[in-house]
């Protein structure tokens, strides 16, 4: 029996990139992942360490929306994945700072 070849339908590839928070303040701060549909829950990505200078890392994709809020859960800023933001330091790596840079 003949062996039927098929060939495998082109995908776009998903492109990913690194959001790196660094920490400036002296306290900690929770880090969130906010659903883009339905909902919109904040899914706890967990704690960036108190500072300054602390970092972490997240693999992250285009129009993923990030949140930091304090530890008590205030609000502190949100950041989309956009090829163009400001932040967007290189081809694959979004810099966030958090808190003020009190050294500067």
């Amino acid at each position: 029996t003949p062996v039927k070849q098929t060939q495998a339908i082109p995908t776009p590839a998903i492109e990913s990139f690194t959001i790196e928070f660094e920490n400036f303040a002296t306290s900690p701060f929770q880090l969130y992942w906010k659903e883009p549909h339905g909902e919109k829950r904040e899914v706890s990505m967990g704690e960036l360490p108190a500072g300054p200078n602390t970092r972490s890392r997240f693999t992250t994709y285009n129009d993923h929306h990030w949140v930091v809020r304090t530890s008590s859960g205030k609000f502190v800023l949100e950041y989309t994945i956009e090829p163009d933001s400001p932040n967007h330091v290189s081809k694959a790596l979004h810099k966030v700072p958090v808190g003020k840079r009190e050294e500067l």
